[in-house]
């Protein structure tokens, strides 16, 4: 049996949350209803999140070819990019990747991590993983100059650009 049953004006007044039906299962509560978070418009976070997830946050980003920016940061979670448009050079982990569509950017908990280069209007998914016990959230700097982010160029894919 439900505990609760949403109509239209309760989940106009949970913005960002939904319920999905999923008719297909058991009549289980935990398998019936499965909130769904719009990345596209408030990123996942605390007090919007279901209780039982660990991620402390995810959203969507982008960084275009004109007047694109970023800042250099890390956290005291772990943290992962899911590229779904466009192509750009990262750094993580002291070291610099090309990124393309498909591809994942994982940076450890702890490990600067930036955007230096973009070929093609970049667009990717994050999530940031459980924070531990006393850690901070969101862009942590090393300086307050990192703090302030950056120019990110808009230059053609290199020859050596991966297909």
């Amino acid at each position: 049996m439900l505990d609760e049953v949403y109509d239209a004006a309760d989940l106009e007044a949970m913005p960002g949350t939904f319920l999905v039906i999923d008719g297909g299962r058991p009549p289980d509560h935990r398998e019936i209803y499965m909130p769904v978070i719009r990345t596209s418009e408030r990123m996942m976070e605390a007090g919007n999140r279901p209780e039982w997830s660990g991620v402390t946050s995810a959203g969507v980003f982008q960084v275009p070819i004109t007047n694109g920016r970023f800042d250099c940061h890390y956290h005291d979670c772990h943290e992962y990019w899911l590229i779904f448009r466009g192509k750009a050079k990262v750094v993580t982990e002291g070291r610099t990747f090309y990124v393309k569509a498909g591809d994942i950017v994982c940076t450890k908990a702890g490990d600067e991590h930036d955007l230096i280069e973009v070929y093609e209007h970049l667009e990717a998914f994050w999530f940031e993983d459980t924070t531990p016990p006393g850690g901070r959230t969101g862009h942590l700097h090393r300086s307050p100059e990192r703090a302030k982010g950056h120019p990110v160029p808009s230059r053609a894919a290199p020859e050596d650009f991966p297909q």
